[in-house]
């Protein structure tokens, strides 16, 4: 068996130290690049994305429901339909009352002249 020395004893604790050190940066550099990119949507964008799923065109899905209620739970999708029907009572009050037509003239538009 060979004799360990004091030299041998420092130099594997500062090749396991170095090691230790490269295997650390090397995670945090590789986590800081491929980990996803998160933004925070407002309420009303992420109502907007449900709204795709939920009632796209204007018309209820309810395969969309299906959808959603596997993703994120009946609770929340409930929590979800509610904030949705708000939204679109809300929408329908403040949109202006469609006025009649305007009458048709009577008179003939005055003549161009020259011609």
């Amino acid at each position: 068996m060979a004799r360990v020395t004091a030299a041998d004893r420092v130099a594997e604790e500062v090749a396991a130290r170095l090691e230790t050190l490269a295997t650390l940066t090397a995670e945090a550099v590789l986590s800081s690049i491929y980990r996803p990119q998160v933004a925070d949507a407002t309420s009303d964008q992420q109502l907007d994305y449900w709204a795709t799923e939920l009632v796209p065109n204007g018309v209820f899905s309810p395969e969309g429901r299906d959808r959603v209620v596997a993703q994120v739970g009946a609770p929340e999708y409930k929590s979800i339909a509610l904030s949705l029907a708000r939204r679109a009572r809300k929408q329908a009050r403040e949109e202006p009352e469609e006025t009649a037509p305007t009458a048709l003239p009577t008179e003939p538009p005055p003549a161009e002249e020259g011609y």
